[in-house]
């Protein structure tokens, strides 16, 4: 569990930034409501023990802390005058209490903390280059890669310590609990053995899942497989199963899953009438509110899919470019775990042949409520991974149809980016899953 000594740092701004866009001195105006309103800092000796803190207010010379912050975090813009100090000052003074010798920083969501720090460098005019060569790590992340999911600084001290820290949103409380978890999540590592399963099979369509960047969230994907291949293990409820418990408790309700299975419908209007038109059912079915929500989307997902599959052959019939079916079950192996291959399976809708003698591979997306205009992160990983398993094609073109109206997108091969980016997640997301089954065997 040791590691090289570190500073945990963090926080407490005047509220939070308007925009996602990297942070550069033409975008700095996203950050000019969350302000630096304090600093604080925790050094830890290589086995982290707590050697010296270091904490500071700022005063808002130039702005407002908005009535939100206040209540989490207590400081007023009145305490803030009378007791902080300008931005420079207080940041001299902690590069000071950094020192040569530290170059691991370390926050909870650090890239909250980073661009707060970077932001309010640019505004006064100081070289960002004095911090290049900090290494900053992320807790947040460090566990998000371990075990697939988000979690509250407060959750995770708990989780491991068995208590909650004190005064949560003081930085340097929190700072403290921050530096407190780093090395147990540096020093974590996974439980890997035989599961006495020859083969996990990964869907094409959930890759997107498996790295984070679909709709359905990790660890739903991880139930579905767990239950899929180690049932007698598996002890909780996936989504579906909660959704149709939910839905059988209620015959009027059950009526209206198969109503929804067997809908046929020729357009996209047709689908969105008969969305309506049950949910309307549902709300009147005497469900309680909480499980008709859970009814609603079940039963959406099912006539949004069905129409999707559906209606594939028309809108590959009517497409101007010569697509031909293909039935082949296309293969990818991420890797092998204790004698378990990890494969990703997956067929694809068309493919399309050129003129020139090359082939092009088609994805139909037949949307329920509108054009999506561009093609959604999730869409083109999709593509990536029938890429990475057809290696004599370079290119897919996505085709979005609503009603009439219909788009095209051509995708591009990344090889580097699939080799470099999404491979490490995916081998990653299949450790948690072993990971996960080999404690439970």
């Amino acid at each position: 569990m040791s590691c090289m000594q570190y500073i945990a740092f963090d926080f407490e701004t005047s509220g939070l930034p308007v925009g996602r866009r990297p942070l550069t001195p033409e975008t700095i105006g996203q950050y000019d409501t969350c302000r630096a309103v304090s600093l604080s800092a925790a050094r830890f000796s290589n086995r982290g023990r707590l050697m010296d803190t270091f904490d500071a207010i700022i005063q808002p010379l130039d702005f407002e802390i908005s009535q939100g912050s206040i209540d989490i975090h207590g400081i007023t813009k009145d305490r803030a005058m009378r007791d902080g100090r300008p931005f420079t000052e207080v940041f001299i003074d902690f590069m000071k209490f950094v020192g040569p010798r530290s170059r691991n920083l370390v926050a909870h969501n650090a890239q909250f903390d980073t661009s707060v720090l970077k932001s309010e460098m640019i505004r006064n005019n100081i070289d960002l280059n004095l911090i290049e060569d900090f290494n900053f790590r992320c807790t947040l992340n460090m566990y998000k890669e371990r075990f697939l999911k988000p979690i509250k600084l407060g959750v995770l001290y708990k989780e491991l310590f068995g208590v909650d820290f004190e005064n949560a949103h003081n930085s340097l409380a929190d700072c403290i609990a921050c530096g407190r978890v780093y090395p147990y999540l540096l020093g974590h590592e996974r439980t890997l053995k035989p599961i006495g399963v020859p083969k996990v099979i990964i869907g094409a369509s959930s890759v997107a899942s498996a790295v984070g960047v679909g709709f359905k969230r990790m660890p739903e994907l991880v139930e579905e497989l767990w239950k899929k291949y180690s049932p007698q293990t598996f002890e909780g409820q996936t989504k579906n199963d909660k959704a149709l418990e939910v839905i059988n408790s209620s015959e009027s309700v059950k009526k209206i899953l198969v109503d929804a299975e067997g809908f046929k419908s020729d357009t996209s209007t047709d689908v969105n009438q008969k969305v309506r038109a049950l949910y309307h059912q549902i709300e009147h079915s005497g469900l309680e509110p909480k499980d008709i929500v859970v009814a609603k989307d079940h039963i959406r997902k099912t006539l949004f899919t069905n129409h999707g599959t559906r209606n594939e052959d028309k809108t590959a019939d009517t497409d101007a470019a010569n697509l031909i079916e293909d039935d082949t079950f296309y293969t990818y192996d991420v890797c092998t775990i204790e004698g378990t291959l990890y494969q990703i399976v997956g067929r694809v809708d068309r493919i399309q042949l050129n003129e020139d003698g090359s082939r092009t591979l088609v994805e139909i997306k037949n949307r329920a409520n509108k054009l999506f205009g561009r093609v959604r992160d999730y869409e083109n990983l999709q593509c990536q991974t029938y890429l990475q398993m057809l290696k004599d094609i370079q290119y897919c073109r996505l085709i979005e149809q609503y009603n009439d109206e219909k788009k095209a997108y051509l995708i591009e091969k990344d090889t580097e980016k699939w080799t470099s980016e999404v491979v490490p997640k995916l081998q990653n997301f299949c450790e948690h899953f072993h990971s996960m089954l080999s404690e439970s065997v």
